[in-house]
């Protein structure tokens, strides 16, 4: 009963529905921060969870509501019948994409302008390498790897024209510098220019910050607390600014947290266990971060509206802590709840989406010890469900989009100690 009442105070506390006063014997907690004040400890909860084939259809699992403690049941699977029902997960694994060189990061984007998402992927043994889709979930063979580089960390894919193929941008930190590959012809790249910024860049966000109609770019560099705004505009340089975040930054992502029409910045700050934002004017400027606590050891971060109240929240993985951070977002980029969820799991990447079509976005995070992709979803409900489905070992990122033109969302994950990225295609 403890387990399930925690649990039901965590979805209330999401929702905003209820105060969030830990009871009694439990560690649900809940804190409100707008600067670098420390949350208290982490919300206790208790999800129920699922080991799902590495080659077929994932089970779902949901927590049942007709006894007094929290049990799981196996939902009836109507997977494959071309029905999407609401609530259903039907995830089925395709046959890894073989590469090499330890995947880090991976980009999902139209490269070649051919109307199907492509993967781009930052290799940290030295490789960047493109994989072309063929719109039904499957990838063209590569012939090897597109540029070697040192250590790549990040990879985006840059819309600096109005239409046509797309350019590639990579952190590299073995050179302190971004790699920039200007496309010549679809599926075909300049040797790259070397654009230096900070002190071990490690991460990238693209995005239009200065309404000029080009994707500008922002970096995150873990050697030296910064984020570097590069704002591109034809063929011109960019323009550099940097701003301070917190410690050892290892993501960044955009959004427009504060509803103004403008994209901020976020960061995950691994060592000093925070979230940075900082708050875009839409000229490509921005104000000074401010601080909000996450757990020890964050590594990725994601936004969306988790609880449907139209206010963006931010969703942030911890390694060692094994939790998920949850800062519910109170609409004006400054104030946020912290709300804690214990996951028992060695999370490092994290993305969102509605993956089981009932209209509610679902968290989707790598479980680097176990090497498995957790899908968190009725989040928007009393008991959350999590089912976790097998992975090539040590996935690292994960990013979702449509892959075979259903109109649902297929996920990809970066697995580095299995040298391959892996494909779930949604299959309702």
């Amino acid at each position: 009963m403890a387990l399930r009442s925690s649990l039901r105070r965590f979805s209330a506390c999401l929702l905003g529905l209820a105060a969030c006063a830990p009871p009694s014997g439990a560690e649900l907690t809940e804190s409100s921060s707008t600067s670098t004040s420390t949350s208290a400890e982490a919300t206790s909860t208790s999800t129920s969870t699922s080991n799902a084939s590495a080659e077929s259809t994932s089970e779902e699992t949901a927590t049942s509501s007709t006894t007094g403690d929290a049990s799981t049941t196996a939902a009836p699977s109507q997977c494959g019948d071309g029905e999407a029902t609401p609530g259903e997960l039907c995830l089925v694994r395709l046959d890894p994409l073989a590469l090499g060189h330890q995947p880090a990061d991976v980009e999902l984007a139209d490269l070649d302008d051919d109307g199907h998402l492509d993967v781009a992927v930052a290799a940290v043994g030295g490789a960047l390498y493109t994989r072309y889709g063929r719109g039904d979930g499957t990838f063209d063979d590569a012939a090897g790897p597109l540029v070697p580089l040192v250590q790549p960390r990040g990879v985006a894919a840059l819309a600096r024209t109005q239409t046509g193929p797309l350019d590639l941008a990579a952190a590299d930190m073995g050179f302190n510098s971004i790699a920039l590959l200007e496309h010549e012809a679809p599926r075909s790249y300049a040797a790259p220019k070397g654009l230096p910024v900070g002190d071990q860049p490690r991460a990238l966000a693209r995005g239009d910050l200065d309404g000029d109609g080009d994707d500008d770019l922002v970096i995150a560099s873990q050697g030296n607390d910064t984020v570097t705004v590069a704002l591109f505009a034809g063929d011109a340089p960019p323009i550099l600014q940097s701003y301070a975040v917190g410690e050892e930054p290892y993501a960044v992502t955009l959004a427009d947290l504060d509803d103004d029409g403008a994209l901020d910045v976020a960061t995950a700050d691994r060592v000093s266990g925070s979230i940075s934002v900082l708050l875009g004017d839409g000229a490509g400027g921005f104000a000074d971060a401010t601080a909000h606590a996450a757990r020890p050891d964050v590594r990725s971060l994601a936004i969306a509206d988790l609880n449907g109240d139209g206010a963006q929240d931010i969703v942030a993985t911890s390694f060692d802590d094994s939790k998920l951070t949850i800062l519910r977002g109170h609409g004006d980029g400054i104030g946020f709840t912290s709300l804690f969820l214990p996951t028992g799991a060695e999370l490092y990447g994290v993305a969102v989406g509605d993956l089981d079509h009932d209209g509610a976005v679902d968290i989707l995070a790598t479980d680097l010890g176990s090497s498995e992709l957790l899908v968190i979803r009725d989040l928007q409900t009393e008991l959350p469900t999590v089912s976790r489905m097998a992975t090539s070992a040590g996935p690292l990122d994960v990013t979702v989009g449509d892959l075979d033109g259903d109109g649902d969302l297929d996920v990809v994950v970066a697995a580095t100690y299995g040298d391959a990225v892996d494909v779930f295609v949604n299959d309702p």
